[in-house]
């Protein structure tokens, strides 16, 4: 094979090359490689295949799923049969994936139930978490959990361990949309450590800042229910849902959207800001009463 036959497979391979680009050179370089010619082709392709799945590039999948089955028929016509009919396995996977992709679309499957919860959860766990740990922790049935692993598996924003202890860890994609999901909610966390001893009104003022520095609105402040009321601004940061919170007067976990959700330190970051009350004195960032504590009032997570 000459230098410049392999130059020409390298630029292939490194995914610079427009899949009209890559077939000229295929077809160009068949005089120029030899007997090596077949096998050259095979690793290319290959490497560019394997560059789109990694990277979830669906955009040019098609052209480069014609790419493939043009060359494994001029291979075959070549009477390279062998590295043909690879090349043919080597365009039904690309194929399949291109179906994945548009199945599992990212922004209609972050719209379904628990999704969002799953995310943020290997988020704030770090990036991953046992699978038994998350399932419990969130109260998915075991069938129902897998089916929403699979699809986000197949979009790319997690992997999935699937030796003794199975663990679910986020993508690099993943955990950037995380990030940019839950971002806000993550500065929010903080104030909770500061909240003991302090008013409603002087941990209004910390939590407006944050709110207000991603676009939200502070409603009201309803101090006869002890309501804190949001909405507006970026969507993308609470997923276009308004925000309500309820701090009781006389509990020490607070009710978002109707839900239980209880988090020892203050703030709860869910998908709605969560304030907790400490019961017996008034102030925010309590722990639970014995009572409460036996009860099991305080403790259950709330679920999308």
């Amino acid at each position: 094979m000459t230098r410049e036959a392999a130059r020409a497979f390298d630029y292939i391979a490194s995914g610079d090359a427009s899949p009209a680009e890559a077939l000229a050179v295929i077809r160009e370089a068949g005089d120029m490689a030899g007997k090596a010619y077949g096998q050259r082709v095979y690793i290319a392709l290959k490497a560019v295949t394997v560059r789109r799945l990694t990277s979830r590039r669906a955009d040019d999948a098609s052209a480069w799923i014609d790419v493939i089955r043009q060359s494994s028929a001029l291979l075959k016509a070549r009477g390279e049969t062998l590295v043909g009919e690879r090349l043919l396995v080597l365009s039904d996977m690309a194929a399949d994936w291109a179906r994945t992709c548009k199945v599992h679309d990212i922004k209609s499957l972050l719209e379904r139930p628990h999704v969002l919860s799953i995310l943020q959860a290997l988020h704030e766990a770090g990036g991953r978490a046992k699978r038994a740990d998350l399932a419990r922790q969130l109260g998915i049935g075991d069938a129902n959990f897998s089916r929403i692993l699979g699809a986000l598996e197949a979009v790319g924003l997690i992997l999935r361990d699937r030796r003794k202890e199975r663990t679910i860890g986020l993508t690099e994609e993943g955990a950037r949309l995380a990030a940019e999901r839950f971002g806000l909610l993550s500065q929010i966390k903080p104030v909770g450590a500061a909240l003991v001893g302090r008013s409603v009104e002087s941990v209004l003022k910390d939590v407006k800042r944050l709110v207000k520095d991603h676009g939200h609105q502070i409603a009201t402040y309803e101090p006869t229910t002890h309501s804190i009321h949001f909405y507006g601004g970026d969507t993308s940061v609470f997923d276009g849902y308004s925000l309500r919170c309820e701090v009781h007067k006389s509990l020490d976990y607070v009710q978002a959207d109707k839900r239980p959700v209880y988090f020892a330190g203050g703030v709860v970051a869910s998908r709605n800001l969560v304030i907790a009350r400490d019961p017996v004195s008034g102030v925010l960032g309590g722990k639970p009463t014995v009572t409460e504590k036996a009860s099991g009032k305080g403790r259950s997570r709330g679920r999308d």
